[in-house]
């Protein structure tokens, strides 16, 4: 059964879209869905070059790239094609010289980006409207941004919400039981009766997937403790 994530690219591309937006709540699917789709084209078009911006090397290392690798490792015929690699960041189809490659734009002036078919932003709330324009000049195909709804930024000069495809965690059918409780816990907080703004702030963003402004007492009576001896590991200085 294809997930949301699949049927939402599926329907665009047969539209002849070139812009896919994937909004969504932590662990909702969307970077990996993403990954797959990426994954998929460069199977079936040689040569095919994708570039994969995040705002930092790191970001990308331990976010983008290694989501890709445990899709290969998880799969013997992906492994058997892809090839990963860690200096330079990239992955190489060995069957058709396709090449997927990680590069970050944490200066605004490197920001020109590289030619390619496919441009993926990932979190690309971090990144400025200059900062995509100049990336987007050198993609032949499409580009694709995904973020979490923290804060509304520039993605509303770009798109009307009937081109976004809007998911949470209930969407990912991956989760671990561990994962679970952890939303279940974030609910809970948030309609207690002494539920702080973090807590309803956590709720509406990572639970329900919405945009949410952080209002009101994060400090409150409720989780400030009081104690007449200081950690061991904190020191005052005067």
């Amino acid at each position: 059964m294809a997930s949301k994530i699949d049927t939402y690219i599926r329907d665009r591309l047969n539209a002849g879209k070139t812009t896919f937006v994937f909004r969504g709540g932590r662990r909702s699917g969307k970077t990996f869905g993403i990954l797959k789709f990426l994954m998929l084209w460069s199977e079936g078009f040689a040569g095919t070059v994708c570039n994969i911006a995040s705002m930092t090397s790191e970001q990308g290392r331990l976010g983008a790239y290694a989501d890709f690798e445990n899709i290969i490792i998880d799969h013997p015929t992906l492994s058997a094609t892809f090839e990963c690699l860690k200096s330079p960041l990239e992955i190489r189809n060995r069957a058709n010289g396709g090449k997927i490659i990680f590069n970050s734009y944490q200066n605004s002036g490197t920001a020109k980006g590289v030619a390619c078919d496919w441009l993926f932003i990932n979190e690309a709330n971090y990144f400025s409207k200059l900062q995509v324009s100049d990336l987007r000049a050198n993609v032949r195909k499409g580009w694709i941004i995904d973020y979490n709804p923290n804060e509304e930024f520039w993605e509303a000069d770009y798109f009307a919400e009937a081109d976004i495809c809007q998911s949470t965690w209930k969407d990912n059918p991956f989760l671990t039981p561990a994962q679970i409780e952890w939303f279940e816990q974030i609910k809970k907080a948030a309609l207690s009766h002494n539920a702080s703004a973090m807590d309803r702030w956590l709720y509406e963003v990572y639970y329900l997937g919405n945009y949410s402004e952080l209002a009101g007492a994060i400090f409150t009576t409720e989780n400030i403790q009081k104690t007449d001896k200081l950690p061991d590991n904190l020191y005052h200085f005067a």
